[in-house]
C-alpha cells in the first residue's frame, strides 16, 4: 500500500476534459487560444493542461495554473481538479495543501471521480484535513464505483485489511481484478500475487506469472523481482536462469532490496 500511496496522486495529474492539442495542429490551438481569452472556461482548462505538456520544470507551470485558477473560478469541475493536484504537488504555485484539499473537495462534491479519489487519500493520509480513514474510504470507494484504476486498487488494499469496510479476500480479488484490466500496474502485481496466495481465487500459476509479467512490463520493480523469482523457480514460466537474472537486475537497478541480494 505505501508504494501505491507514493504514487497514487502524480499519477491522476492534470487529466484534460478533451484530448490534447498538439503544437503542430495549429490551427485548432490558435481557435482554443482565443476562446480562452475571451473567458470560455472549457478553453481555459485544456489550455492549461496544454502549457503543462510543455513544461520544463514545476516552477514553468504558473500560467497553466492562472488558467486554471480562471476555469475553476467559473466551475469547471475538471480546471478545480488540476488546480488541486497543482497545490497539492506545489507545480506552478507554492505548495498548499489547505487549497488543495480546498479544490478537491469542490469538484468531488461535483462527482469527480479524479477529485473524490484525491480527497479520499488526502483524509487517509491527514494532509490538509485530520486524519479519517472513514472519510477516506467514502470518498474512494464513490471514485472506485465511477471506473478510477486507483481507486479500485486502493479499495483492493481496504478489503484486504478490514479498513472501514467487511475484510473480504474476494472483494478485494475484485477490486484489484478491476484495476488490473485496465492496466494499473500495482494492481497487476496485487492481483498476481492472489493467484500466488490464493487469497480470495483458486491459485493459479499461470495466471500468478500472466499478471505479474504484465506489472513488471510496466516497470514495477516489486513485479520485475517477482519475475526473477518466477524464472528461478519455474513458477508459472520455463525455469530460466537467463530471464531470471534479467529481471532481478531491472528490480535491483530501481533499488529492490530483495532484488539486491
Amino acid at each position: 500500500m505505501k508504494t501505491f500511496l507514493k504514487h497514487a496522486l502524480p499519477l491522476l495529474f492534470f487529466v484534460p476534459v478533451t484530448p490534447i492539442l498538439s503544437a503542430k495542429d495549429s490551427l485548432p490551438l490558435m481557435q482554443i487560444t482565443q476562446q480562452a481569452l475571451a473567458g470560455d472556461a472549457r478553453a481555459q482548462c485544456n489550455l492549461g493542461v496544454s502549457y503543462m505538456e510543455i513544461a520544463r520544470s514545476p516552477k514553468d507551470c504558473s500560467e497553466a495554473v492562472k488558467l486554471f485558477r480562471k476555469s475553476a473560478e467559473q466551475g469547471n469541475v475538471q480546471a478545480q481538479s488540476n488546480l488541486g493536484v497543482a497545490y497539492y504537488l506545489g507545480h506552478g504555485v507554492k505548495k498548499n495543501l489547505d487549497e488543495a484539499v480546498k479544490w478537491f473537495r469542490k469538484a468531488a462534491g461535483k462527482g469527480h471521480r479524479v477529485a473524490r479519489f484525491s480527497y479520499g487519500i488526502m483524509s487517509l493520509l491527514g494532509e490538509g484535513v485530520p486524519q479519517n480513514n472513514a472519510e477516506a474510504v467514502k470518498w474512494i470507494s464513490k471514485s472506485a464505483n465511477q471506473g478510477l484504476p486507483e481507486a479500485q486498487t486502493m479499495m483492493g488494499f481496504f478489503c484486504r485489511v478490514g479498513c472501514e469496510v467487511p475484510q473480504s479476500d474476494a472483494q478485494s480479488f475484485r477490486w484489484f481484478r478491476k484495476a488490473a484490466e485496465q492496466g494499473n500496474a500495482i494492481a497487476q502485481c496485487s492481483l498476481g500475487k492472489c493467484y500466488i496466495s490464493g487469497r480470495g481465487v483458486q491459485k493459479n500459476k499461470a495466471e500468478a506469472a500472466k499478471w505479474i509479467r504484465k506489472s513488471a512490463d510496466q516497470g514495477l520493480a516489486e513485479a520485475q523481482s517477482l519475475m526473477g523469482l518466477n524464472y528461478k523457480t519455474g513458477y508459472g514460466v520455463p525455469q530460466d536462469y537467463t530471464e531470471s537474472a534479467k529481471w532481478f537486475r531491472k528490480a535491483a537497478d530501481q533499488g529492490n532490496h530483495i532484488a539486491q541480494l
